[in-house]
C-alpha cells in the first residue's frame, strides 16, 4: 500500500488540497498520515528572562489538545471524501525539520502540502516550510495552492 504524508497547520483543508488527497488516497488507494507539528522556535537570546521551557511544559496539554482538535477536523474532512486509512501524528519542533524527519523515516511514498500563496519576496525574506520540504525531500512533493 502506498503511504501519503499530509502535514497540516490548521484544521481547515482547502478544497484543492482535499481534491488532491482524494485522488491519491481514494483513487490510487494510499494510506494517509496527518501530521501536525507544534512549532517550537529555538531561542538564542531571551531578553525578557521568560522561562520558555517551563512555559511550554506547563502548556503542553493545551498545545496537544489544540493539535488533536485540528487533526480530528482534518480527519473528518478526509473521511467525508472516502479516505479510509488515516493515521494522526503530532510532533514538536521546527515544522520543516520535523516533516523532513518523517520523510527520512522511509515510510512514505509522497507528500502533499499547501503553499499558502506566499509571494516570492516574502518566501525569500521569511522562508517557507513548504519551500524547504520541496528542496530537501527525497520523495515527490505535490504542492497545492
Amino acid at each position: 500500500m502506498r503511504k501519503l504524508l499530509l502535514p497540516i497547520d490548521s484544521g481547515d483543508l482547502s478544497e484543492n488540497l482535499k481534491n488532491c488527497v482524494k485522488d491519491f488516497a481514494v483513487d490510487i488507494k494510499s494510506d494517509v498520515t496527518l501530521l501536525y507539528v507544534i512549532p517550537v522556535a529555538p531561542v538564542e537570546h531571551n531578553l525578557m528572562n521568560v522561562d520558555l521551557y517551563n512555559y511550554r511544559e506547563k502548556n503542553k496539554e493545551q498545545f496537544e489538545a489544540h493539535a488533536n482538535e485540528l487533526l480530528e477536523k482534518a480527519e473528518a474532512d478526509l473521511r467525508a471524501l472516502g479516505v479510509e486509512t488515516i493515521e494522526k501524528t503530532i510532533a514538536s519542533g521546527d515544522p520543516a525539520d520535523e516533516i523532513l524527519k518523517m520523510i527520512e523515516s522511509g515510510q512514505y511514498h509522497y507528500v502533499i502540502m499547501n503553499t499558502h500563496g506566499m509571494g516570492a519576496v516574502r518566501r525569500l525574506l521569511i522562508g517557507s516550510v513548504t519551500n524547504k520540504i520541496v528542496h530537501h525531500s527525497d520523495i515527490p512533493v505535490l504542492t497545492v495552492k
